[in-house]
């Protein structure tokens, strides 16, 4: 039945985009990855010397995307001024 209703309606299935945004950058790449690799050790080991390794990536990796989201604000807002 399926068969038959997509013969006469003509589906077709659209590839998903990766969401693209400004302030992403490699050094937020990596900074996440390592948050999130201590943070699976962090997890298994189960020691306070662990969890205090993924707090300190944890506070870098948001002081790098929030300046990484700051510059790409001014950036954005420059644009506009010029396109204005």
């Amino acid at each position: 039945m399926k068969e038959a209703a997509y013969k006469v309606v003509d589906v077709r299935r659209r590839k998903r985009q990766k969401k693209v945004t400004g302030w992403w950058s490699e050094k937020g790449r990596e900074v996440v990855k390592r948050k999130k690799v201590l943070y699976k050790r962090a997890l298994g080991e189960k020691t306070e010397s662990a969890w205090e390794e993924y707090r300190r990536a944890n506070k870098d990796a948001k002081k790098v995307v929030e300046e990484a989201k700051k510059e790409e604000l001014v950036r954005f807002g420059k644009e506009l001024q010029i396109d204005f």
